[in-house]
């Protein structure tokens, strides 16, 4: 039994008790294709869907629909790549992919609020002692700079948008002791 929740600008409506069925599949396959680069790979698909839940919304029944916050497919890809740089030091990368499929943010599945799918595309590039006790590295995320959305909700005026991260970078300096 779930209890979804409606966000209406700065309320939270409790919307009663609904039941659900999910199934789904997920896949991962990591590959070493060498001493230095490997592979990884991500695929998941899920179905979901309410299946008693009539009193949703006023005057709306939900059976049927999809559950909020549940794309169908998502996926990951990503290259690594490591390799000795002295006796003491060691060069380390990755560069990767995730997809994440259209969703719902809305009980009733209205098309107003829902999010499309989104690729990002994240790196980091780095060194680290052999013995891992330090490393610094740059990392990048969403190097795109795709604009997505991870949220929709009606408000007074319209519909107000959660957006994801834009594009970011920095500097990781770890040290373990």
């Amino acid at each position: 039994s779930l209890m979804p929740l409606l966000f209406l600008a700065s309320t939270v409506q409790i919307l009663g008790n609904a039941d659900a069925e999910s199934y789904g599949a997920e896949l991962e396959l990591n590959a070493e294709l060498t001493d230095n680069l490997s592979i990884d790979f991500g695929l998941g698909y899920n179905e979901t869907e309410f299946t008693d839940y009539p009193d949703c919304a006023p005057m709306t029944d939900c059976d049927g629909k999809e559950l909020v916050y549940a794309p169908n497919l998502t996926s990951s890809v990503g290259i690594n790549y490591e390799r000795s740089l002295s006796n003491s030091h060691r060069l380390f990368s990755r560069i990767g992919a995730t997809y994440r499929g259209e969703q719902y943010y809305d009980v009733t599945n209205n098309p107003l609020y829902q999010g499309k799918s989104a690729t990002l595309l994240d790196a980091t590039i780095g060194i680290q002692s052999e013995t891992g006790n330090w490393s610094v590295a740059l990392w990048g995320r969403n190097l795109t700079d795709e604009d997505y959305d991870v949220g929709r909700a009606p408000d007074q005026i319209g519909t107000n948008v959660t957006l994801g991260v834009p594009r970011t970078y920095g500097i990781r300096l770890s040290a373990k002791y």
